[in-house]
């Protein structure tokens, strides 16, 4: 299957509800707008283009261990995986209004449609600095 691997520096912001405004409809947080916007330019950016079919995404959130966690608290929460050793982050935030937001901001760049999404895996763990790691992956027509 090709793909396409690209980072979104700092934090994901989670999806956030639309604001409300007079006459019933809201409009959409401008924070989680910002966000849709950073994810969708910096696909284009790495060639991701519009595909039909099915899509995988493979997305890895990386973050700044907290200086007070100690040596024991970051042994509880290593483990061997896929022959690396990595840290698990089980903190807020939860993966799936960040997952929206990736979705949404890929859609119309990497797919016309984010139902075309049939699997994604997501992983929290710490790292060097705050980064999200996403990979598109989609199958040859």
């Amino acid at each position: 299957m090709p793909e396409i691997t690209f980072t979104v520096p700092g934090k994901i912001t989670g999806k956030q509800s639309h604001l409300p405004k007079k006459g019933g409809s809201g409009y959409k947080n401008p924070v989680t707008a910002s966000a849709e916007a950073k994810v969708g330019w910096l696909g284009k950016q790495a060639g991701l283009i519009p595909r039909e079919g099915p899509i995988e995404l493979i997305i890895v959130y990386y973050y700044l261990v907290p200086n007070s966690y100690s040596k024991k608290k970051m042994a509880e929460l290593t483990i061997r995986f896929r022959g690396k050793w990595i840290v698990r982050k089980i903190t807020k935030p939860d993966t799936d209004n960040m997952l929206k937001t990736i979705k949404d901001g890929l859609e119309g760049v990497a797919y016309h449609n984010d139902a075309q999404v049939w699997r994604d895996t997501q992983s929290k763990i710490y790292g060097d600095c705050n980064e999200t790691v996403i990979t598109v992956r989609w199958e040859n027509a």
